[in-house]
């Protein structure tokens, strides 16, 4: 076995060594959930060092090879931020790494790279981290609002028994199943996105991808569940017609977009999800 061994090394380096190595090999990369906790670890280390104000100087402090790594870094600690709030309470329903699938309705990677990546801004911030105008925090309240009425609506108060069996021929249960399917995920996510912006009346190009990047009024509060409501109890979720589960793959898009748009009544679009 060759290794090297190193003495007193600097923590901010020797993870950044793992993550680097680690993901190189392809029979073993890191999951999702510890591949998260990691790059947000690295962030913070090396933001606090490098004494860097705002994201865009964070990512653009680094030499040009090491930004793609450097803005990963950032959004791993953007997306764990939401994750962990204390008040998400859809946290429980994710997938913990290496655990059989089956009793939970969704997994790491859905949640990140289907729903989290959409959601949150993807554009770096010139403001000062933390600062007055920084608007993260406004976003990660709106994330988790949205987050939480999933969970309330679809999972919470036993829809989704965790520990145990699952009622597989519940109508509560059928219908989480079927809306977190990866294939759904991916169609109904941009549907969301585009019908909270129109019910928000962001009609600006600019507003597009920070729409959730600010202080939302009750009343907004209220457009944006209405949004959320209409999506997850169109009557697709709950139909009896056992071949719509077949529909919903992650690797057939054309299928699942037929559907949605075409073969299906009323069609799952934005002018539905806004009642309009």
């Amino acid at each position: 076995m060759q290794m090297k061994i190193y003495f007193e090394p600097d923590v901010a380096e020797v993870r950044q060594l793992i993550l680097s190595i680690q993901n190189r090999i392809k029979k073993m990369p890191l999951g999702p959930a510890i591949h998260l906790t990691k790059m947000s670890a690295v962030f913070v280390e090396r933001l606090g060092s490098l004494g860097i104000t705002s994201e865009r100087k964070f990512v653009e402090s680094m030499l040009t090879r090491d930004r793609a790594q450097a803005k990963q870094e950032l959004f791993s600690s953007l997306y764990s931020n939401i994750l962990e709030d204390g008040q998400n309470s859809l946290k429980k329903y994710i997938q913990p790494e290496g655990t059989r699938s089956g009793g939970y309705p969704m997994s790491m990677n859905l949640i990140i790279n289907r729903i989290l990546k959409y959601l949150v801004c993807q554009e770096l911030q010139e403001v000062d981290m933390g600062g007055a105008d920084d608007c993260r925090g406004n976003e990660r309240e709106n994330v988790v609002y949205i987050l939480n009425i999933l969970a309330d609506e679809l999972l919470e108060n036993g829809k989704w028994p965790l520990g145990g069996n699952s009622p597989e021929l519940s109508t509560d249960y059928m219908k989480a199943k079927r809306i977190f399917r990866s294939g759904a995920v991916r169609y109904w996510v941009t549907i969301l996105r585009k019908g909270i912006l129109n019910r928000l009346n962001l009609l600006e190009q600019k507003d597009e991808s920070t729409f959730l990047c600010r202080p939302l009024s009750a009343e907004q509060k209220g457009l944006v569940k209405n949004v959320v409501m209409r999506l997850i109890n169109h009557p697709i979720w709950t139909d009896s017609d056992g071949t719509i589960d077949g529909k919903l793959n992650e690797n057939d898009k054309e299928t699942s977009e037929k559907l949605f748009m075409y073969d299906y009544s009323p069609p799952l679009s934005v002018a539905y999800v806004m009642g309009v």
